[in-house]
């Protein structure tokens, strides 16, 4: 007990005035506050899809996670239950023409649409469509490489394949697209490549729009100059 009460004594040293004990105090409570504050689930922050007939035809909205009208119910098809940043639908039963929107109800782009529907996200990006052209944008619906290509492929490896010009070409229910005037490759930074060789193990040779040649790995990215006595 005597050893019990001297390291008591000794700890309370550091409290011996009132000010300090306070500032301990103080200090303990913001202390537990943040942890628990950093340790809280964030706050509800999407909307949930519902349906309505009363304008006599099915169509769609979004309400809060507590009920409230958030969308009102306009859209005659929407892609998703529950709206995070962005969704996918259908303006009217009339014209079938698919836009994104977000939780605002504003419109945020156009996508474009593969197989009678908006394009899926792919390695983090989708297509859309602005004035005849194609881009990506993300998952946010930011546009992350602008609206300039004809045609372009999603993204594979880091690397989106495009075309410059040309014409779709009806093939039964398929479409593909024929002709135009250029073509390349694209990563994700913008970044242009004439042409890119078969990819070994990781690492693919990749020749930029100046024709130089640079080790690509499996992301687009540029991991290092080459030589021109290096490529084979």
């Amino acid at each position: 007990m005597g050893i019990e009460i001297k390291i008591i004594q000794e700890n309370f040293k550091i409290f011996a005035t009132r000010k300090n004990f306070i500032k301990f105090v103080v200090t303990v409570c913001l202390f537990i506050m943040t942890v628990t504050a950093y340790g809280q689930k964030p706050k509800s922050n999407y909307l949930i899809a519902f349906a309505d007939t009363s304008s006599g035809n099915l169509m769609y909205g979004y309400k809060t996670p507590d009920g409230k009208i958030a969308i009102t119910a306009k859209y005659a098809e929407v892609d998703r239950d529950t709206l995070y940043n962005i969704a996918m639908v259908i303006k009217s039963t009339y014209n079938y023409e698919w836009i994104a929107i977000n939780s605002r109800d504003s419109i945020i782009l156009k996508p474009f649409i593969y197989d009678n529907a908006p394009d899926d996200l792919q390695e983090g990006l989708f297509r859309f469509t602005e004035q005849g052209k194609l881009g990506f944008a993300n998952s946010m619906g930011e546009k992350i490489i602008p609206a300039m290509f004809d045609f372009v492929s999603p993204f594979k490896n880091g690397i989106a394949a495009f075309i410059l010009g040309g014409h779709k070409v009806k093939d039964g229910e398929h479409w593909f697209w024929s002709g135009g005037y250029a073509d390349g490759y694209i990563n994700k930074s913008g970044q242009i490549f004439n042409k890119i060789n078969s990819f070994k193990g990781n690492f693919a040779v990749a020749f930029t729009n100046y024709n130089h040649p640079v080790l690509i790995n499996k992301k687009g990215e540029v991991v290092k100059k080459l030589g021109a006595n290096k490529v084979q």
